[in-house]
């Protein structure tokens, strides 16, 4: 669930970045199966531990929208990395967003995983250029 860039060039902005952060959404959109994300639903509101530490119905449509609307970029020289910020809290809750959304994309003994943010991880990443040649005419 995340993505490593090399950027020698330095030619991703930090304007570019903000508009990736759409297509996250954008591909999220498009590729969620909501049929499979309801088990996991129902696990977390109903069976598990985290029943006992949410004070509401939590919707993992919701949770899911909340981590592709927390995504960070990380750089380190020419060195980018772009992930879900993993000190991003539930609302209402002492629950940590990157807990369900491993649990998701990873499953456990009692769910299937449904790799959803691999998938788009990977997506994004397989289109980025794609993505920068967007943020180009839409900057121009």
């Amino acid at each position: 669930m995340k993505i490593f860039l090399v950027d020698k060039n330095k030619k991703y902005t930090n304007d570019f970045f903000d508009f990736l952060k759409f297509k996250f959404l954008d591909v999220y959109y498009q590729k969620v199966n909501i049929e499979k994300l309801l088990p996991f639903e129902d696990f977390v509101n109903e069976v598990s531990r985290y029943k006992s530490i949410l004070k509401k119905h939590i919707s993992i449509t919701e949770v899911c929208q909340i981590a592709f609307q927390n995504i960070i970029v990380l750089r380190f020289g020419n060195n980018i990395t772009i992930k879900i910020n993993e000190k991003v809290l539930l609302p209402n809750t002492n629950v940590k967003l990157i807990e369900l959304c491993k649990l998701i994309n990873n499953g456990n003994l009692d769910l299937k995983a449904y790799p959803i943010f691999t998938e788009i991880f990977n997506d994004v990443k397989d289109n980025l250029e794609k993505y920068y040649s967007e943020y180009a005419l839409e900057v121009k």
